[in-house]
């Protein structure tokens, strides 16, 4: 829990520090995050040495990611790029044990997620960074108020994570009741949309941090210390969602 609280000032001072240096001061500390969290998949699912597919997974990463931030390409194109990449590495390898078609497909989709994922974050920072506090707030306010809920009333798990229907529920208030009030004070809108779309941002954040918990759960089954990907879950699904409400509205 001290952990999670310490991440989240940090990134509240990335945010402050990209309000006066731009937008692509938080692209290149998104970047960080990005390969770091590149990294972390690809331990959970690989223990032999790929070193060279690693590199060529962190470059594609990087260079999808930065995508409209250092560089305007039509998403297809380093999209496709990436792919080429790490499928070509298949004849070079020329052993079907240690990296097939399957290994490829699954880097190139781990890639493809948290390229965009963290691409979406930059965009917002890019369109208005007191939109992307807006984000982190609401996620990191569900984080710690689910927690704070389920040591307190917490009684049935969700799908066997250590979430909480009751500590879930406590998240989703407060988060939205919180990033409401935010929104409404540095952003503006209608108050009744504001409390739509953050509670819409809340409901994100739980279903980020269920699908990461399983995907880490499902490649991961020892017990880890907090990664980075840990601090994220629950954010890129919800900036994902964001970035997508406030392109309608």
């Amino acid at each position: 829990m001290k952990k999670r609280v310490f991440d989240t000032f940090v990134i509240l001072i990335i945010l402050l520090i990209a309000i006066i240096y731009g937008y692509k001061f938080f692209a290149m500390a998104m970047g960080i995050c990005a390969v770091l969290s590149f990294l972390e998949f690809f331990k959970y699912k690989y223990n032999n040495d790929l070193d060279i597919i690693k590199v060529i997974g962190i470059l594609c990463l990087l260079f999808i990611l930065f995508n409209s931030v250092f560089y305007n390409l039509p998403i297809i194109l380093p999209v496709v790029i990436s792919l080429l990449l790490l499928v070509i590495p298949i004849v070079i390898y020329d052993n079907s044990k240690k990296y097939n078609i399957n290994d490829a497909l699954y880097l190139f989709g781990i890639i493809v997620f948290l390229s965009l994922a963290y691409n979406v974050l930059v965009l917002i920072c890019k369109i208005d960074v007191f939109r992307c506090i807006y984000v982190f707030l609401i996620a990191f306010m569900f984080d710690i108020y689910s927690y704070v809920g389920t040591s307190l009333i917490g009684r049935h798990k969700i799908n066997k994570t250590n979430r909480t229907i009751e500590g879930s529920i406590v998240g989703i208030v407060m988060a939205s009741l919180i990033g409401s009030v935010y929104h409404y004070n540095f952003i503006g809108d209608e108050i009744l949309v504001i409390i739509v779309i953050s509670f819409i941002l809340s409901i994100a954040s739980v279903l980020g941090d269920i699908l990461f918990y399983n995907i880490k759960n499902y490649f991961n089954k020892e017990k880890r210390q907090v990664k980075v990907i840990d601090q994220f879950d629950s954010v890129l699904l919800a900036a994902i969602l964001y970035i997508i409400v406030i392109n309608i509205l």
